[in-house]
């Protein structure tokens, strides 16, 4: 077996369907599809019964990161790629795919995808706007840590006893940028292969991501513990830098949890007290470093009495 496509499915009855025939033409000896079932509580069930093709396995709800370790470990495929039960591929994209990370003897295959919003997608660069060709391991962190747009070398994760954090979200940001450890060939196709949906009642979105989003924390702390940081210390910060100072701060601010970003700006201080010397993060603008500065020195209240004053100015020449 050469691949494994690895589905995780909960309640998914109205995109489970879309997300499998999309796989089926690309069905042969050498790709299998396994979905497992995260105690539905819908016809996700009844649905899989249709496909005899596919391998599923039922379990007790335990969360995407709980069954996506389920399914990495009844994976065979010498290569392994997740894909969500909302999401789906071009036609014939794995066996295209599988075909360009057997020819380039690559440990990982990268590629770009479509977000879909079901009236009009875009198109995602998903690898920092590299040139297409072959990568470093110290640019490979630097690409988005999604599990869904890479075809991984199964053995990646089993020599290594790696597994996604279960009970949290931002599991994939603090596990997948940690192959660049021990991947030597890594090849980036500058080609979309998968539709992202983009659900409303996404957990990136919902309520359910207000509760969990001070998961980021944990998730930056298993990245840095992960992640050989001799040799990948500048891409380690530059990341954190983006998913904590950038991303989550920004949202901290928005929905007023100013005590979470204080303690973002005290785990940056933790780890990486020089961050506004890295090589990366000064090729963002000032304006984006000037809010991370002061960010990190708990200024956060003042950022958003500029932000709120930036509205009220706008709103007044609107009018």
């Amino acid at each position: 077996m050469k691949l494994s496509i690895l589905i995780t499915a909960y309640n998914a009855e109205s995109t489970l369907k879309r997300c499998i025939d999309s796989l089926i033409p690309s069905l042969n000896e050498e790709i299998e599809i396994i979905v497992v079932d995260d105690g539905s509580q819908d016809k996700t069930a009844q649905i899989l019964l249709e496909y005899e093709q596919i391998k599923v396995i039922h379990q007790q709800n335990g969360g995407v990161s709980k069954a996506r370790n389920t399914a990495l470990d009844a994976a065979a495929g010498e290569y392994i790629t997740y894909l969500d039960s909302d999401d789906f591929a071009v036609a014939k994209a794995y066996p295209n795919l599988l075909q360009q990370a057997v020819d380039t003897k690559s440990d990982i295959l990268l590629y770009d995808a479509y977000f879909d919003w079901g009236s009009h997608q875009e198109y995602f660069d998903m690898g920092h706007h590299f040139p297409a060709g072959s990568l470093t391991p110290a640019q490979y962190v630097l690409c988005d840590p999604c599990p869904w747009n890479k075809l991984m070398k199964r053995s990646l994760f089993t020599d290594h006893q790696l597994h996604f954090a279960e009970g949290m979200i931002y599991e994939d940001y603090a596990l997948i940028p940690q192959l660049a450890n021990w991947a030597e060939t890594i090849t980036y196709v500058k080609k979309p292969y998968i539709h992202y949906w983009q659900s409303a009642c996404s957990i990136m979105r919902g309520e359910g991501y207000r509760e969990k989003s001070k998961d980021i924390l944990k998730a930056s702390e298993l990245l840095i513990s992960g992640l050989e940081l001799q040799r990948f210390h500048d891409e380690a910060e530059a990341v954190v830098y983006e998913h904590m100072l950038q991303n989550s701060s920004r949202y901290f601010l928005e929905h007023d949890h100013l005590e979470v970003i204080d303690e973002i700006a005290d785990l940056m201080k933790q780890y990486f007290p020089q961050w506004h010397k890295n090589p990366y993060i000064a090729q963002r603008s000032k304006k984006e470093r000037l809010i991370g500065w002061l960010f990190y020195k708990h200024q956060a209240k003042l950022v958003k009495k500029l932000v709120a004053s930036k509205q009220k100015i706008r709103s007044e020449v609107n009018d």
